[in-house]
């Protein structure tokens, strides 16, 4: 895997200065960001997004309330569950 896979890049962009640095909630690979699911999230803390498993899930008992998550506080517990 190369560097510029971690990267948002459109077909036939030759110069990193024309790309994006993968976004928090999200995971890339070959120039292509993917949004991370429901009941998980990517934040800075995570530099490497080159696969799904990049997606942190949340907590047991917790879920985050839409796709796109950019934090483990935007995971929410099950009523009567606490973080």
């Amino acid at each position: 895997m190369s560097r510029w896979d971690l990267w948002q890049c459109h077909t036939g962009l030759s110069n990193r200065s024309q790309c994006a640095p993968c976004p928090d909630g999200h995971w890339c690979r070959n120039g292509t960001a993917a949004v991370c699911g429901v009941g998980s999230y990517t934040d800075a803390s995570q530099p490497l997004r080159a696969s799904l498993d990049a997606c942190v899930q949340c907590p047991y008992n917790a879920m985050t309330a839409s796709i796109g998550s950019t934090s483990e506080a935007s995971c929410v517990c099950d009523p009567g569950f606490y973080l």
